[in-house]
């Protein structure tokens, strides 16, 4: 009876461990809605580039962000916006969560000060892997 209760609980364990590691963005995930192309890069740790393009215009958006249970607390780093679009400026901060599968990632709960509606509506959402 003992070695059922020491095998059970090994096993509810190594099921609850496996449970808990989420995985990680890794490369290059895009959208496109409403006439907006949105790319986010996560070519380095802790580091994301943020892309985007609609209208004939471009702006690039470094982020340096940490990751505690999903949630993503972000810093902006720098701005390439030759063509005003109007991103938030460096050092902006925000936060959002991340859902990580195979293919896809999905961005939820944008918090921001000054965030619209509008803005919260084409950034969140799936984001498949190129």
């Amino acid at each position: 009876m003992r070695l059922l209760a020491i095998t059970l609980t090994l096993l509810c364990t190594t099921w609850a461990m496996s449970e808990e590691k989420a995985l990680k963005p890794k490369g290059v995930y895009e959208r496109s809605i409403s006439g907006i192309e949105l790319v986010l890069d996560f070519a380095k740790d802790n580091l994301m580039v943020m892309t985007l393009k609609g209208d004939g215009k471009t702006a690039k958006i470094d982020v340096k962000y940490t990751e505690k249970d999903g949630t993503y607390q972000c810093e902006i780093t720098n701005v390439e916006d030759n063509d005003g679009i109007g991103v938030k400026p460096k050092g902006y901060k925000f936060s959002f969560k991340l859902k990580t599968a195979e293919k896809k990632v999905t961005l939820s709960d944008l918090d921001g000060e000054d965030i619209s509606g509008e803005v919260k509506s084409v950034l969140e959402g799936d984001y498949e892997k190129k």
